[in-house]
């Protein structure tokens, strides 16, 4: 029976006995079963051989070792080299070093490589679905009676390393009878952030996706309204969901540059940061109250001990004067993260 050879195993091309028509003598489905027996024991072989570098290979993962001990932003120069690490990596189910490194990337080089962009989602969604799953079944503000435990923020795993994260307050309110996905920014086209954001950016939401843009809420489910009509997140709940959930995710995700769109949002990734930050490298020192005021087109720099961004601090776009600063500040922070005003 001829067999193929590929790069990872020997397959089949064909058992033409499989395909004989009814009748068929009993001692050819015999050999036809037999010659599957064999192909399944090779193929489970296969699975269990170690990997033999080529030299090729050793050179290249000797540099990508070199590479994944520094701090440096890594180049197109550096692709090959991550492209096999990456592979040994997930091999070993070392997705940490995968995640860990992806942020000294051009998101863009990773998007554009299939083989960057399918070891980076496999790496990260796992740890994002988890992420998910915590906040469907998070129970910890069962007492507070703004907020809304039936209208919960879902949020796909992004499909590509997350250039921009925008920072927003909390899903929309709705009545709802049971446990539900908010329709938000993320998932409603007519959503008014999400037309805000494509304003600004001048593109789709779709492209703004393809090009790194990605949206998390400060808090996890919708807030009843107030008496003055508000569904602003008390600060109090802020402080309660934002170490638990935002934290996991920016842990997750690891962005290039963040902005926020309100206080409460600012509010929220101060405490994030502070949940995320270790003994020996004390979190970034955000006032909590006060956010930064951005000068420069720069942004601020946020050094924390998993990764560092750049920080924009937006006002929400309550009124027309908040939409026109809060457009300038995304259009600066997108440009800081190399996406294009067309995406």
């Amino acid at each position: 029976m001829p067999l193929s050879s590929s790069s990872d195993c020997a397959t089949p091309i064909a058992i033409w006995a499989i395909s004989m028509p009814f009748g068929t003598p009993a001692s050819l489905v015999t050999d036809a079963e037999r010659i599957l027996k064999k192909v399944g024991a090779l193929r489970s072989l296969c699975v269990r051989l170690p990997h033999l570098e080529t030299p090729a290979e050793t050179l290249l993962l000797n540099r990508f070792d070199a590479l994944a001990s520094g701090p440096d932003r890594l180049t197109e120069n550096d692709r090959d080299a991550v492209v096999v690490g990456w592979r040994r990596s997930w091999r070993t189910a070392e997705t940490e070093t995968v995640r860990r490194m992806a942020p000294r990337m051009d998101g863009n080089m990773v998007a554009r490589d299939r083989s960057l962009a399918m070891l980076w989602v496999a790496a990260t969604a796992p740890g994002w679905d988890t992420v998910q799953h915590s906040i469907w079944r998070c129970a910890t503000c069962e007492a507070d009676p703004r907020v809304a435990l039936d209208v919960r923020q879902q949020t796909e795993s992004p499909a590509r390393p997350v250039s921009l994260l925008i920072v927003t307050l909390a899903p929309p309110f709705v009545t709802a009878r049971r446990r539900s996905r908010a329709a938000s920014a993320t998932s409603n086209p007519r959503d008014a952030v999400r037309r805000f954001i494509e304003d600004a950016l001048g593109a789709p939401w779709t492209a703004l996706g393809d090009a790194g843009v990605f949206l998390l809420h400060a808090v996890k489910c919708a807030i009843v309204r107030n008496h003055h009509g508000s569904q602003n997140p008390p600060a109090r709940t802020v402080d309660r969901c934002a170490p638990q959930h935002l934290a996991s995710e920016l842990n997750v995700i690891k962005p290039f540059v963040v902005v926020t769109m309100g206080l409460m949002a600012y509010r929220a990734l101060v405490r994030a940061l502070e949940t995320s930050s270790s003994p020996l490298h004390p979190p970034a020192r955000l006032p909590l109250t006060e956010p930064p005021v951005v000068a420069s087109t720069d942004g601020v720099l946020v050094d924390q001990a998993s990764h560092s961004f750049r920080l924009f601090v937006s006002p929400f776009i309550r009124t027309p004067r908040f939409r026109r600063v809060a457009a300038a500040i995304l259009t600066r922070a997108a440009s800081a993260a190399g996406i294009r005003s067309d995406a």
